[in-house]
């Protein structure tokens, strides 16, 4: 009876080494254990992504005369001296006599347009600098990758989704768009394609990469019959150009 009884109490236990000796060395396992470290650490990059460049991006809401206002998202692109400089697109504040800024601390100020690029649809806002304002990290001189995970920062039908974040990859580089077709027909501008959800009000809200560095301006999507999740994005080295070039005007 004791024979009986130890032999499968030893048996028992070399199952179980058996068993943990299986899960250890088999491939599959080992794959299945480095890719939920890698998932991990995949979440974990975003979460510190989107805390890096979250409270540079603003809601935009601007009034106009005699006519339906505008909402959208802009983002703190510098700070210097008692000023801060937002960049949006220009559709967001065309026409606008007022623009309201709110920030992600409940603060909330008067921006001026300062200059903009209509045949771009981009704009620079500026305004008295808050407490703790700080300019975004901008990805001048990195290099895109298809297939690079990437998620958008705006605020789609208002305060009430106020900075939406939603993720998805680059899914085209140097895609060449009409920024705007009605007025600028053949003015084409090379754009970063993703499929990250965009929706109305993400116009002027940043695209970032997984280092927390915006690569790009949301500007539009591609609205057809039987097409979806085609968003797109100046990027933000053109985007220096066209301000440098319009300030300097």
């Amino acid at each position: 009876m004791r024979k009986t009884f130890f032999a499968a109490f030893l048996g028992s236990i070399l199952g179980a080494i058996l068993m943990l000796l299986f899960v250890i060395f088999d491939p599959y396992s080992v794959f299945k254990f480095q890719n939920d470290i890698i998932t991990l650490k995949y979440s974990s990059d975003i979460t510190e992504a989107v805390e890096k460049v979250y409270d540079s991006v603003v809601f935009i809401e601007s009034k106009r005369k005699n006519k339906p206002g505008g909402t959208g998202s802009g983002l703190i692109y510098k700070v210097e001296g008692n000023f801060m400089y937002i960049a949006t697109n220009y559709h967001v504040v065309k026409e606008a006599i007022s623009i309201e800024i709110q920030f992600t601390n409940d603060l909330r100020g008067n921006a001026t347009l300062m200059k903009h690029s209509e045949k771009d649809d981009l704009a620079i806002l500026k305004l008295e600098k808050i407490p703790n304002a700080k300019a975004a990290d901008l990805a001048i001189d990195t290099e895109l990758k298809l297939g690079e995970t990437v998620f958008a920062v705006g605020s789609p039908n208002g305060l009430g989704h106020f900075n939406t974040i939603t993720c998805g990859v680059i899914s085209g580089i140097n895609r060449l768009v009409e920024i705007n077709k009605e007025k600028y027909k053949g003015h084409l501008v090379s754009v970063i394609q993703t499929d990250a959800a965009i929706n109305p009000g993400n116009s002027g809200g940043p695209l970032v990469n997984s280092a927390g560095q915006v690569i790009g301006i949301i500007t539009s999507k591609l609205i057809e019959e039987n097409v979806e999740n085609i968003g797109y994005a100046i990027p933000v080295s053109y985007m220096l150009e066209v301000f440098d070039r319009i300030l300097n005007d």
